[in-house]
């Protein structure tokens, strides 16, 4: 698992998190840092497919009592797995990850807890920009900065 913030290897469960509030505004400035994230997917799916499994399972109870779904290739794809979305529809896997970075996020907040790990300095990831899955690869990027 390889993030990296100008050329530097930061460890994400120890030194990586996300902006809270004003996540994804463009107030950072000379602080804003560029990162590049690589991941096996696979690895990446053990992680995360709880956080996006339950994500899935909410919108499918939701759905029905909407006017229209929530994620219209969710519902007509009968709401598949994480593993399912990512290995058969890769672009509508990366799809949800840009629309709901939460899912990701949240997925190592939880990881953290269970290892009673908190981050006091590190990086702050601000905004994704862009995810895809390049062979047995998903790589993130966008904008964070140091804290």
């Amino acid at each position: 698992m390889m993030f990296i913030v100008e050329n530097q290897v930061l460890d994400v469960l120890n030194s990586v998190t996300n902006r809270d509030l004003g996540y994804g505004r463009h107030d950072l400035g000379s602080r804003e840092k560029v990162f590049f994230w690589e991941v096996p997917l696979i690895d990446f799916i053990v992680i995360c497919e709880g956080e996006i499994n339950g994500f899935i399972e909410q919108c499918k109870i939701d759905d029905p009592t909407l006017p229209e779904p929530d994620v219209d290739y969710l519902y007509e794809l009968n709401y598949p797995s994480a593993r399912e979305l990512s290995c058969q529809h890769t672009s509508k896997f990366c799809d949800l990850l840009m629309r709901f970075p939460s899912v990701i996020y949240d997925s190592f907040h939880k990881k953290r807890q269970l290892s009673q790990i908190q981050i006091k300095t590190g990086y702050a990831i601000n905004r994704l920009d862009q995810v895809q899955v390049v062979g047995d690869m998903i790589i993130l990027s966008g904008v964070g900065y140091y804290f």
